[in-house]
């Protein structure tokens, strides 16, 4: 469980690769209402991001221990909180494991077979796991990123990668000013929050020079130390990069209706009347990257055979199956007589 988007999406992606299909929790509250509805031999592993709203991973764990039955099953912190006392602390909470972000796919997977019942065990075939995934031509010349670990987060989909790195376009030139727009406020903790998930976002990324500024800033916010410098240095670091991106990747990001047309494939059209239940539902899974998206796409599917929505809900199943969460639900959502507002996490 994440409550980042791309995190989410990411290990979406990792854990298709061995078989596994997650349930998908935005926050500490969402597992524990999951994990006391499904029993505690219904999972054999819980993934659990540390800083989440609504209820931190350390909070939630501490939950799971105190119940009866729940002692036994794996609790692996996903966290950028790498530091020894910090692994002490997840340990104290009743964490079995740490799984440091920005992480590489091999460890990724080699903390899943440290855990999961081996009888279970499916090797990634053709994993970045197994061989790093070479450069990409539209992104070898983006030499300030590491492309190659980047692209190999998400499996090599580079159509998801480049999303991102696009969507860093749109965000990235307003992290400095969010974060002292807090500390104007007094909210140290907003611009500390604000901070550490710059630092998850860009590790993730593979943005190597950007991270260390970041990890350096969320750490002087801890300490209550200056960070003027540092947010001067985050900022010019961040329109290199932008001016970087524009560049190497120049309009090779096209909107997936313009993807689809130039392969000849028909764009659906809206269908008519309100927006069935189930598809609502489908939307919100969709904004979570939500691993089950694809059975519940395939429930609407039998539920809505014979009415306007079925060629979207294929089209929307083939991109899940593609994890490529955001085109599916650009097709379910707009032009919906109910308009749903996407989370921007």
């Amino acid at each position: 469980m994440d409550d980042q988007p791309l995190n989410r999406e990411i290990v979406v992606a990792l854990l298709a690769e061995v078989g596994i299909t997650p349930r998908v929790a935005t926050n500490g509250k969402e597992a524990l209402d999951i994990l006391q509805a499904e029993g505690p031999q219904a999972f054999d592993l819980v993934l659990m991001d540390i800083q989440m709203p609504v209820m931190d991973g350390l909070t939630a764990t501490r939950a799971i221990r105190a119940w009866i039955g729940y002692d036994a099953l794996p609790i692996v912190a996903m966290t950028a909180h790498t530091m020894e006392h910090e692994k002490e602390i997840s340990s104290s909470a009743g964490m079995n494991d740490h799984i440091g972000k920005p992480f590489e796919a091999s460890h990724f997977f080699q903390v899943l077979a440290r855990w999961i019942p081996e009888a279970k065990h499916q090797l990634p075939a053709g994993s970045p796991a197994a061989e790093p995934m070479p450069a990409v031509a539209g992104l070898a010349a983006l030499r300030s990123i590491d492309t190659r670990a980047g692209l190999a987060r998400f499996v090599g989909n580079e159509k998801r990668y480049r999303h991102w790195l696009t969507e860093f376009l749109a965000d990235a030139p307003g992290y400095a000013a969010k974060i002292r727009q807090a500390l104007a406020d007094g909210d140290h903790e907003a611009a500390r929050q604000s901070a550490h998930a710059v630092k998850g976002r860009v590790g993730m990324l593979g943005m190597t020079g950007l991270h260390p500024i970041a990890t350096a800033l969320e750490a002087a916010l801890m300490q209550g130390t200056p960070t003027d410098e540092l947010l001067e240095q985050l900022q010019a670091m961040i329109g290199l990069l932008c001016a970087e991106i524009r560049s190497g990747l120049g309009g090779a990001e096209q909107a997936p209706a313009a993807e689809s047309a130039a392969a000849g494939e028909k764009a659906p059209t809206g269908p008519l009347g309100s927006t069935p239940q189930s598809i609502v539902h489908v939307i919100a899974m969709l904004e979570c990257a939500d691993g089950g998206s694809a059975e519940a796409i395939e429930r609407c599917l039998s539920e809505l055979t014979d009415s306007g929505w079925a060629p979207r809900l294929q089209q929307a199943l083939a991109h899940v199956r593609n994890f490529d969460f955001d085109a599916a639900n650009k097709l379910l959502a707009p032009e919906s007589p109910e308009p749903h507002k996407r989370n921007q996490g």
